[in-house]
């Protein structure tokens, strides 16, 4: 099963910190300054491979 949700926020080390921290997700990537934006990408290695 796929799952995948975008969020918007002017905050993206929050946004971080929490699905890292509380929810228990890993980094799984990113990107920076892509079209004036940044963002992440977040999982569970285990369930994707990595």
């Amino acid at each position: 099963m796929t799952f995948r949700y975008a969020r918007h926020t002017s905050d993206l080390e929050s946004i971080e910190k929490f699905y890292t921290e509380i929810v228990g997700l890993e980094k799984l990537g990113g990107f920076k300054n892509h079209n004036h934006y940044n963002g992440l990408f977040l999982g569970i290695s285990i369930l994707i491979g990595i």
